[in-house]
């Protein structure tokens, strides 16, 4: 007997069946269906990942480790430009020392010894300012806070005149008891950029003095390393097997389509590919029972209202095609509750990311989207979703030729994207015209020539092989 198993694998259950297959292979009859069901896999109380501690374990020792990478190359920067001898290095910190903060003062208006300017860069290096990987950033509730005590600190700067962080650290009377962030207070909080500014003024200070070791050699080099960042989508560096954009490696292969990789869920073609398979599936249901499918018109009216409006409902479905009241939607389930309170919740959208790029392109030129061609829009998608730094998203769109000044009002209004479709932009196009003639998806992929089952032809086993490049691409531990 000739059988077929379909699964459907979810975070707490797999739902599985098992068809008899006829001569056609075609299903013919159930042999067997159920459920497992387990537990999720994540935290009970907060539904948190259970790889949550192990992460924030590892990124704080890596974030310990680039630390004191840091520092050791900074004091081997005042060692081979001879800042400092090794024996002053190695007793910088014995004896009765003065308050680093007046010595960043200090610095700025008169001379200070070579044992003092490297406890200046030291320090500085050890505080060196926040600075985010995305301007979005700022919906980040934590890094909201972050961004909310920079801008105070800068007015305070800006309003008392004073030269540079150091300077108001020392001086003024809001940090004469603490000058670090306690637990949810980020008092102190200062940017990557104001930190640089006062390494420039120290710099150009001591050389006004003629201090050698002040030159613009070892600015450069100091400068470097300590304004230096990788990428939050960079991973670890060379000789680390998670070196590079992760995301980006992280991508499956197409599902109907050899050597093509999978579509972001944001790319254009990808919301319009589920977009249409979503309008396919509604049926209209009488209180008889019987059901009619839409027509092509009333589908294409569909399509264009989602397009039109963020936030489509099913209540907003029935006005725009003027469905009498006796008729239901297929794919809701009303139970006992009113129908129009059920329509009136249940969402229908399916363009949130289109939405999302259509309203910053807006801050660039009404209806803008419009002139946008569908390879650029699935650019936009695409970068928004495997990069998460402004300057690789920027370098990414421009790359497809969307204009500077268009790329950067998308970065400065477009949070990140996220997850990846089954098929690819490829296979979304290919299927989109059968979609829209309202073929379901195993017809349109029929009608476009592709296997759909999957039915790859391999010889099978039983167990699953001890190595194989298959494996190997498997993400999930």
């Amino acid at each position: 007997m000739k059988y077929s198993i379909g699964l459907d694998c979810g975070i707490a259950s797999v739902g599985y069946a098992v068809m008899e297959l006829d001569t056609r292979d075609e299903p013919c009859r159930i042999i067997r269906l159920g459920a497992r069901i387990f537990d999720k896999a994540e935290n009970p109380k907060d539904g948190s990942s259970l790889a949550l501690p192990r992460r924030t374990a590892r990124g704080t020792r890596r974030r310990i480790r680039r630390h004191q990478f840091r520092l050791e190359r900074i004091r081997s920067v005042l060692l081979n430009e001879n800042v400092v001898t090794q024996e002053e290095l190695d007793n910088l910190y014995a004896g009765r020392l003065d308050d680093i903060y007046m010595l960043r003062c200090k610095a700025l208006d008169s001379s200070v010894s070579r044992t003092e300017f490297a406890r200046i860069l030291i320090h500085i290096a050890q505080r060196r300012g926040f600075k985010s990987n995305r301007k979005t950033d700022v919906n980040d509730k934590e890094t909201g806070l972050l961004l909310t005590a920079i801008n105070e600190n800068q007015i305070r700067m800006d309003s008392q005149h004073y030269r540079t962080v150091g300077e108001m650290f020392f001086k003024d009377p809001s940090y004469k008891d603490c000058k670090r962030n306690k637990a949810d207070s980020y008092k102190a909080t200062v940017s990557r950029d104001m930190i640089e500014n006062e390494i420039g003024l120290i710099f150009e200070a001591q050389r006004g003095f003629g201090n050698d070791f002040a030159n613009k050699n070892v600015e450069a080099k100091y400068t470097a390393i300590v304004l230096s960042q990788r990428r939050f989508d960079e991973g670890p560096g060379e000789g680390s097997p998670y070196k590079g954009v992760q995301i980006e490696k992280m991508i499956g292969k197409c599902a109907l389509l050899d050597g093509e990789l999978r579509a972001a869920k944001a790319t254009y073609s990808f919301q319009r590919f589920s977009l249409w398979q979503n309008i396919n599936h509604i049926r209209l249901v009488s209180a008889s029972g019987d059901s009619f499918s839409l027509s092509d018109a009333e589908r294409k009216a569909i399509f264009d209202l989602c397009h039109q409006s963020a936030n489509v409902t099913y209540e907003k479905i029935r006005k725009t095609l003027a469905i009498a009241n006796d008729y239901y939607f297929n794919t809701l389930s009303y139970g006992e509750k009113d129908a129009a309170e059920v329509e009136k919740k249940a969402k229908f959208e399916y363009l949130k990311y289109y939405h999302q790029v259509r309203k910053a392109l807006d801050k660039y030129k009404k209806d803008y989207i419009q002139e946008m061609d569908v390879d650029k829009l699935n650019a936009i998608g695409r970068a928004f979703t495997v990069h998460k730094n402004d300057a690789a998203i920027l370098n990414c769109l421009q790359e497809q030729g969307i204009k500077k000044e268009v790329a950067d009002i998308l970065v400065e209004n477009i949070s990140s994207f996220s997850k990846f479709g089954h098929i690819s932009v490829k296979a979304c196009n290919l299927l989109e015209p059968y979609l829209e003639q309202g073929m379901t998806y195993d017809k349109a992929c029929e009608s476009a020539g592709i296997n759909f089952k999957a039915h790859s032809g391999a010889v099978k086993e039983q167990f699953l092989p001890a190595t194989a490049p298959e494996l190997e691409e498997i993400t999930n531990p």
